[in-house]
């Protein structure tokens, strides 16, 4: 038999005061109020190195800025150190595909003026001395109409429908002359592993340059991106690749080309097998 006075006391037994509870619950908030206070403070202490980093100050600077000897060289760079400047961005080939240091490998394309004097080494040598990196600023596809990629090699423009160059283009409705020649960067063996890679290679190989910088990776935006590029390496090749033929799946190497309906190979995509 159950004893039920033994049960009533047993569980009288259990009851606790109100004050009892009270003073627990006062002890739980407490302990909340406390881990609450002190949380934002062990955040702050994590996250604050990367909330207040420490800002970067870039120069974008043309060797006309800094000069033809080591004292302007010299001079440039300390001021760039007075106006806080932690990086110098470079321009180490030009518009026209000048070149702004000593190379052995295209001495034909080192900027008139520059071929005794070494920009590249003296800026490099007198920044780092400064604590200040230095980045080769390259326009990377762009060549003049008298650059020497494209007197050496005029098989690598960039070409239109019509079979000319970017320098056949003009620029606004004042129709301005434009002076630049595009190069194809598709083309191999052409400009793109034949010239502009080894005269990277050539950098880092030779200048204690902190990174390159590369400009103008693109067709020719300036006039009419949409026309480029035609060369007959393109015609030959970009149509496997913009869906202009197929390789079938059941015999490999088995082609379908386009029937050329149309004059510009691209106006035939609606003939596709």
């Amino acid at each position: 038999m159950i004893n039920k006075n033994k049960v009533t006391l047993r569980a009288a037994s259990c009851r606790r005061p109100a004050t009892y509870w009270t003073i627990v619950m006062v002890a739980l908030i407490a302990a909340a109020l406390a881990i609450g206070t002190l949380a934002p403070a062990s955040s702050a202490q994590t996250n604050g190195p990367s909330r207040h980093a420490r800002e970067g100050h870039a120069l974008w600077a043309h060797p006309p800025n800094v000069g033809k000897t080591a004292e302007s060289v010299r001079e440039f760079v300390a001021q760039c150190k007075r106006a806080n400047i932690d990086t110098i961005v470079m321009n180490v080939k030009g518009m026209s595909g000048e070149i702004y240091w000593r190379s052995r490998r295209f001495p034909q394309a080192i900027a008139k003026g520059y071929e005794s004097f070494d920009v590249l080494e003296h800026l490099t040598r007198e920044a780092h001395a400064q604590g200040i990196r230095v980045d080769a600023w390259l326009v990377d596809f762009a060549e003049g109409v008298n650059g020497a990629a494209y007197r050496e090699h005029p098989e690598w423009a960039q070409l239109n429908a019509d079979g000319g160059t970017t320098a056949t283009e003009t620029l606004g409705v004042k129709r301005r002359p434009y002076d630049y020649v595009w190069m194809c960067p598709a083309r191999r063996p052409g400009y793109t592993d034949q010239w502009l890679l080894p005269m990277i290679e050539e950098i880092v190989s030779n200048y204690a340059v902190d990174s390159i910088h590369h400009d103008y990776v693109r067709y020719g935006g300036d006039v009419a991106p949409d026309s480029y590029c035609f060369c007959d390496y393109c015609l030959a090749h970009i149509p496997r690749y913009v869906m202009l033929n197929y390789e079938t799946r059941a015999r490999a190497g088995e082609r379908h080309s386009v029937k050329h309906i149309q004059e510009r190979i691209e106006a035939n995509w609606w003939s596709d097998p």
